[in-house]
């Protein structure tokens, strides 16, 4: 499973305000649009940003939501929205970097399992939001959409969306900054050589630095690592090692979860890690209880 992740700016913040953003950021330019991409803060540092790498960010600033809370909750209409395809936390970490950065931000996430959803943000409020759903009663190869709020206009339903892996975001990126000709699969790529490139356009018409191009032409501008306490400087080892003791209730109930929801409707497609722990943990404590009683029985205690 492939998930991306674009975080785009229309203008470069300013030093101060980048400062603000304390889980550590990279900060590019595509100097053929004049775009500017938000990606995770990495060891070493990129040449040009992953849309791959989920931004892992607290969410310090929460805004009114409640538009969206009342069209899931009745006035869809022609359209049937599960709860999976609308996420509120990427909502509210746009919010908060829009916050930090103190300028609109568009933040936009696409998948491999029928998951998609753009949002953007400025002065406090949501001004722009896509994802993608199903028409009510549809066949489902015919009945895929995309609802689009825009605060001008409300919800409409864009009922021709692109085909594209990562459509959701390439049309909130033209609707939002103007920019169509973005080839954002692309992007999410491994930028190819030069020989490489000459390969692929030997039998095209395209110019072997057109193709190059595609790739987006990307500069790093600046960066910072996570700023880190005192407190959780010290507590981060040991967060590592709950992380390792979680990994196996972790697993197990992914599996569990996988064979009882597996192809059902209306159930969650993608639970929260907690969710799928609990359901682990639930499952693995018997035979873990059992496991410490027979060592003590071992060992005469």
């Amino acid at each position: 499973m492939w998930r991306s992740h674009f975080v785009v700016l229309g203008e470069e913040p300013s030093e101060n305000n980048l400062a603000r953003v304390k889980d550590g950021y990279q900060l590019f330019r595509e100097t053929r649009t004049s775009l500017y991409y938000l990606a995770a803060h990495s060891k070493p540092l990129a040449r040009r940003p992953d849309f791959g790498q989920f931004l892992d960010r607290k969410i310090l600033q929460k805004i009114d939501a409640s538009f969206l809370e009342r069209f899931l909750s009745g006035e869809s209409g022609a359209v049937d929205v599960k709860n999976h395809e609308v996420n509120f936390d990427l909502i509210q970490c746009a919010a908060t970097l829009s916050k930090q950065l103190q300028m609109h931000v568009l933040a936009a996430e696409d998948t491999d399992d029928e998951y998609g959803m753009a949002v953007g943000v400025g002065n406090g409020a949501v001004t722009y939001l896509r994802f993608k759903t199903m028409l009510k009663e549809s066949p489902e190869d015919k009945g895929a959409v995309e609802v689009v709020y825009t605060s001008e206009i409300g919800f409409s339903i864009d009922r021709e969306p692109a085909d594209d892996a990562y459509g959701v975001a390439q049309k909130a990126i033209d609707e939002v900054y103007g920019e169509s000709e973005l080839n954002l699969y692309n992007y999410s790529d491994a930028k190819p050589t030069r020989a490489e490139a000459r390969k692929h356009t030997a039998a095209s018409k395209l110019s072997v630095q057109a193709y190059l191009d595609s790739y987006g032409v990307f500069k790093r501008l600046s960066h910072a690592p996570p700023q880190l306490t005192t407190l959780e400087r010290i507590l981060r080892p040991f967060q590592f090692l709950m992380s390792a003791i979680f990994i196996p209730f972790l697993f197990v109930g992914m599996m569990i979860y996988v064979m009882i929801y597996a192809g059902k409707q209306d159930v969650d497609q993608d639970p929260s890690p907690s969710k799928l722990g609990l359901i682990g943990l639930i499952v693995l404590a018997f035979p873990l209880w059992f496991l410490v009683w027979l060592v003590r029985k071992i060992l005469g205690y």
